[in-house]
């Protein structure tokens, strides 16, 4: 509720992106930082760069999702065969969010962003993954900060008191200020990410391999194998960080075995 989402600064960086020729954008700023290193921190520079300007050529609220998924349009156009590309038609998969972003639109764009990750993000993503991990260890989680009436107050608060200029969490940093050691303070969000980046590269590779394999991929028939297995090389060799495409496409596989079709994982 604090605005702590690096996508909210993304968003501000945006217009001071494009006042940047397109000729120098395309021809040599997207070009560098498509040739940056993998970076092998948690979501390092050259990860959220990259994820940046693939989200530039979209609206505001089709931007956010695509910041925070997996596939953009263009890659989930290779990823399907040509009869469920075509089957899908002109299903707008971004529709719910545009909604729910317009919402708040000409109020504040940044308060809409922030209704539309409540709306999706939080309560369809990280509130699932969190309820079912905990339940699964029994345990109980309680989570102070989504209090109803605490909830209610901040979203009611102008955004500068949250998001100040490009420092997220603004009011709940001066809060805990004289509480908490300034390297606190200070410290940038860090979520709860698995290290899957050098898993799938390592230890998990050969189950990776064994789960995306051509023969179960095909038997699915969904998905296009060439793409798949290109994504997984480029990932192995370094050349692209696509662990959060390999992940996703992993978990469908198990799911899809699990509850629609008996496969042999």
């Amino acid at each position: 509720m604090g605005l702590g989402y690096p996508t909210l600064c993304a968003h501000k960086l945006v217009p001071i992106y494009k006042l940047v020729p397109l000729p120098i954008r395309r021809n040599i700023l997207e070009k560098i930082i498509y040739k940056l290193p993998v970076s092998q921190g948690y979501y390092g520079l050259a990860y959220r760069a990259k994820k940046f300007i693939e989200g530039i050529p979209f609206s505001t609220y089709m931007r956010d999702i695509i910041w925070l998924g997996v596939f953009n349009p263009e890659e989930r156009s290779k990823l399907y065969q040509p009869w469920f590309r075509e089957a899908l038609g002109k299903t707008n998969i971004f529709k719910e969010a545009e909604e729910f972003g317009n919402i708040w639109h000409n109020n504040d764009f940044i308060r809409s962003l922030q209704y539309l990750d409540i709306k999706t993000y939080l309560a369809d993503d990280l509130l699932v993954k969190l309820e079912q991990l905990t339940k699964a260890n029994s345990l109980q989680i309680r989570l102070p900060y989504l209090n109803h009436r605490l909830a209610e107050f901040m979203f009611s608060l102008p955004t500068s008191y949250k998001l100040n200029g490009f420092t997220t969490k603004y009011l709940l940093r001066r809060v805990a200020a004289d509480i908490l050691p300034r390297e606190i303070i200070n410290k940038k969000k860090q979520g709860f990410g698995l290290p899957l980046r050098q898993w799938i590269r390592e230890g998990l590779n050969s189950f990776v391999q064994e789960i995306l394999s051509k023969e179960k991929i095909n038997k699915i028939g969904l998905f296009d194998y060439s793409y798949i297995h290109q994504l997984i090389n480029e990932h192995t060799k370094g050349i692209r960080d696509n662990h959060k495409k390999i992940w996703a496409l992993v978990m469908f596989q198990l799911w899809h075995g699990a509850y629609m079709q008996e496969l042999s994982f």
